[in-house]
Parts: structure tokens; C-alpha cells; sequence
């Protein structure tokens, strides 16, 4: 009984986590930040509010969308589980956010995935210099 309960509840997470791929990637200035990468397709990434909101927030859209594409849900610096950061005046500014940006879309070129972003003011801001 046991065993069929736990054999029943590994199925679950396994459906529940299906599509679903945590990648690291380093920023300019050498911090590991992260993104999750649901389903296939043409690339799209979701960045969300911030500083301070997470990702995950953005999961329920990510869901919908991965039958037709590649939802990138990128923790931005300081955030979910990029959090573990040096966190200042330095690193939490527009500025270092554009560039975090910016090495995350170089990092998604340099694996073969490139997209449409979905824009809050950090990625108008990231387009607007770097077009």
C-alpha cells in the first residue's frame, strides 16, 4: 500500500513538473542568475514588475502558452531563486538590470534560443539600447 502511494505521488510531481528545466546562467559581473524554461517552440521571455516580485507569478501564463512555445521565466537579480545575489545600490539599479538583460539574451543566443520579450519597463528600457 505504501509503495503504490508513494508510486502514485512520484507520478504526480513528475506530471506536475513535466516540461519544466531550471538553467543557470552568469552575469557580466559573475553572478549566477537563473530562468525556467517551459515547454517548446518559438522563444519567449517573461520578465515580471520588480525589483522584488518574482517569477513565478507568471507561471500560470507559462503553462498556457507552452504547447505553442518556449516560455522563458527569468528571475531577475534579487529575485526568486536569483536571490542569493550581492544586493546594493550597485547591483539593484536600472542600469544592472538592462545589462543582466542583455547577458541573459546573449546566453539564449549562445544556446541556440532567441525570442520575443514580454515588456515591463526594464525590457523597453533593454531595447531601447540594445534594439
Amino acid at each position: 500500500m505504501k509503495i503504490t502511494i508513494l508510486s502514485i505521488l512520484i507520478h504526480a510531481i513528475l506530471i506536475i513538473a513535466r516540461g519544466q528545466e531550471v538553467n543557470i546562467f552568469f552575469a557580466s559581473d559573475g553572478e549566477e542568475l537563473y530562468y525556467t524554461k517551459y515547454g517548446d517552440g518559438p522563444a519567449v521571455v517573461f520578465l515580471y514588475g520588480g525589483p522584488g516580485y518574482a517569477i513565478s507569478a507568471m507561471k500560470p501564463w507559462a503553462d498556457s502558452l507552452s504547447r505553442d512555445y518556449k516560455c522563458i521565466l527569468y528571475d531577475q537579480r534579487g529575485t526568486g531563486l536569483s536571490s542569493n545575489v550581492k544586493l546594493d545600490t550597485s547591483t539593484i539599479n536600472l542600469k544592472r538590470a538592462v545589462q543582466d538583460l542583455d547577458d541573459l539574451r546573449s546566453h539564449l543566443a549562445n544556446v541556440q534560443e532567441t525570442g520575443k520579450f514580454l515588456y515591463p519597463p526594464i525590457g523597453v528600457h533593454q531595447k531601447s539600447h540594445n534594439p
